[in-house]
């Protein structure tokens, strides 16, 4: 498990972007399945055309369903589910298939990948003309989860909308 704070360096063709998060990747337990299944319900709703499920389905399946991707009964550990937590809340998941060959369990497949609010530092960052990184684009969602990590920071008497 890595777990906050921790200091994340992005690099992109036009400029590097540093972000220090309380940020934690680890394993899901079956607790955890809730908030997966939402993470995965909403990415699905938004973007169903990178799934190969569609959403009317996979919405009526209750968390419980998921149990088998977290590798529970695999003594192997060939399939597992990270997840990436920011202050509690599950903003990132990726799904893991290793190879259960003894020759090939070096190699892993990544199965699948949920970003909540499909964040993309180089399409959603751009820099104005003091040099600042801003919000590009149209995602409120986005927009007001940003706004709402800084606000609860209160850092500065006056906290600007974004």
């Amino acid at each position: 498990s890595l777990s906050s704070p921790m200091h994340i360096r992005h690099r992109t063709f036009m400029h590097t972007l540093d972000l220090a998060l309380d940020l934690e990747i680890r394993p899901l337990s079956a607790a955890e399945l809730l908030p997966y299944k939402v993470l995965r319900d909403d990415m699905l709703r938004r973007h169903p055309d990178a799934f190969t499920s569609d959403f009317e389905t996979e919405v009526a399946r209750g968390p419980e369903s998921y149990i088998g991707r977290l590798g529970l009964g695999d003594p192997s550990g060939s399939n597992f589910l990270l997840g990436a937590w920011v202050e509690g809340e599950l903003v990132g998941a990726v799904a893991v298939e290793r190879d259960t060959r003894v020759k090939m369990r070096h190699i892993a497949r990544l199965a699948g990948m949920l970003v909540k609010h499909g964040f993309d530092p180089a399409a959603d960052l751009v820099r104005n003309s003091w040099g600042v990184l801003e919000l590009a684009g149209n995602k409120p969602a986005l927009r007001r989860d940003v706004a709402r990590y800084f606000h609860q920071r209160q850092e500065d008497a006056n906290v600007a909308e974004l």
